[in-house]
C-alpha cells in the first residue's frame, strides 16, 4: 500500500475517535484506551503533540465513577444544557443569526444523502453537529481506502477531492471557532486537551488536503 493509503486510514481513524468523543460523555473503559489511543497519532505539530499528552495526563487522572462522573458534568455544561459555552453546531457559527438548524445543517444533510451515509443520530441531533460531521469524514476516508485498494485512482481522487471540498465548506470554517469556545471555557485538562487536538488537527488535515489536491492537478 501507498503512503496516501496510510495516512488516509490514520486520518479515518482520528476522525472515528473525535467522533465518538464529541458524540457522548466517556467511559472508563474509554477513558483507559483514549489517552494511548491519542499519542499512537504521530505528528510534528507541537500542538498537536501537546494535546495528546494533556488528554492522556488527564485520563491517568480517571480512576473511579466519581472522577467519571466529573467528566460527564464538564460535557454536559460544555455541549449540552442551557446556555451552552460551546455548542458543536456549525449553525451557530456560520449560520444566520447564530441559531440551531440553519442553512448549514441543511447543507451537510445533501452532503451525507448524496453519498450514502447511514448516520446513526440522524434526526435525532442536528445534522451539523460536530460528531456527524467527522463521521462523515470518516466515511469518506473508508470509501477512498476501497478505492485505493481496489486500485481505482480516479475514484480516489474524487473522494479525496469531496474530503477537500467539505473540509473547506464547513469544518475549517467553525470547528477551530468551537474549539477556542471549549479552550475559552474549561479549565479541564481533558475538554482542553480535546479541544487543542481536535483545533490543531483540522489545521493540519485541511492544509493536508489542499496540497494533495493541488499535486493532483499538476499531475493533471
Amino acid at each position: 500500500m501507498n503512503d496516501l493509503y496510510e495516512i488516509t486510514e490514520a486520518r479515518m481513524h482520528v476522525y472515528n475517535l473525535l467522533r465518538r468523543i464529541y458524540a457522548a460523555g466517556p467511559t472508563l473503559e474509554f477513558t483507559s484506551n483514549l489517552g494511548n489511543a491519542m499519542l499512537e497519532y504521530l505528528s510534528d505539530v507541537e500542538s498537536i503533540r501537546e494535546g495528546s499528552r494533556m488528554v492522556s495526563m488527564a485520563c491517568r487522572e480517571v480512576r473511579n465513577e466519581k472522577d467519571l462522573d466529573d467528566l460527564h458534568v464538564e460535557f454536559a455544561r460544555l455541549f449540552l444544557f442551557g446556555k451552552m459555552p460551546a455548542p458543536p453546531y456549525e449553525s451557530v457559527y456560520q449560520g444566520e443569526g447564530g441559531c440551531l438548524m440553519g442553512e448549514p445543517a441543511i447543507a451537510v444533510r445533501r452532503e451525507y444523502l448524496k453519498e450514502g451515509l447511514q448516520v446513526e443520530r440522524l434526526y435525532s441531533e442536528p445534522d451539523d453537529h460536530i460528531a456527524i460531521e467527522f463521521e462523515f469524514m470518516a466515511f469518506l476516508c473508508n470509501k477512498a481506502l476501497s478505492a485505493l485498494k481496489n486500485q481505482d485512482n480516479n475514484e480516489a481522487d474524487k473522494l479525496m477531492k469531496k474530503q477537500k471540498d467539505f473540509m473547506e465548506m464547513h469544518i475549517a470554517k467553525w470547528v477551530p471557532s468551537f474549539c477556542d469556545s471549549v479552550l475559552n471555557a474549561t479549565k479541564g485538562r481533558f475538554y482542553g486537551g480535546i479541544a487543542l487536538f481536535t483545533k490543531s488537527f483540522v489545521i493540519e488535515d485541511s492544509g493536508f488536503l489542499i496540497e494533495l489536491y493541488d499535486m493532483s492537478e499538476v499531475k493533471n
